[in-house]
């Protein structure tokens, strides 16, 4: 190996013999292996982020415009049903079996409201029945025909 400094030829010492300059290390091809293997260093992967999927809605069930219907009968028939029971029985128990029926036949399945709505319609409706055939018997409507 020649010296950088003066050219001058050496045989594998650190310094030149002529000048003293430091010498370059010669290495060999397994310790030149070992030193880059041992300062290369494998880059630290960053995790990788995905772009979060698309959000897709919920799929909701198809309902047959009939058993819309049929619930929103069933449900007028309830409230029909009920409110025969309270007040005004003649007038709001005939619509509450009329719908509950009606419900009944759009709908085959999960019919509880409108079965409800028609017992409670016909038990308003006897009852009313027999309010006014009691009231009439015992002479109730006597103030409303007095003329004098």
């Amino acid at each position: 190996m020649n010296c950088p400094n003066c050219g001058a030829p050496n045989d594998g010492g650190k310094f030149c013999k002529s000048c003293g300059t430091p010498l370059p290390q010669v290495q060999s091809n397994e310790q030149q292996n070992n030193s880059y293997q041992q300062s290369y260093q494998q880059p630290v992967q960053q995790p990788t982020y995905q772009q979060p999927n698309q959000y897709t809605p919920p799929v909701q069930p198809e309902i047959d415009p009939n058993e819309k219907t049929a619930k929103g009968f069933a449900v007028t028939s309830l409230v029909l049903g009920i409110l025969s029971l309270v007040c005004c029985g003649v007038v709001l128990s005939i619509p509450g079996v009329i719908f509950g029926i009606v419900s009944l036949n759009k709908k085959k399945e999960q019919n509880g409201m409108a079965i409800a709505g028609i017992v409670l319609s016909a038990i308003g409706l006897v009852a009313s029945i027999i309010i006014i055939i009691v009231s009439a018997v015992n002479g109730g409507f006597q103030a409303y025909y007095h003329l004098s």
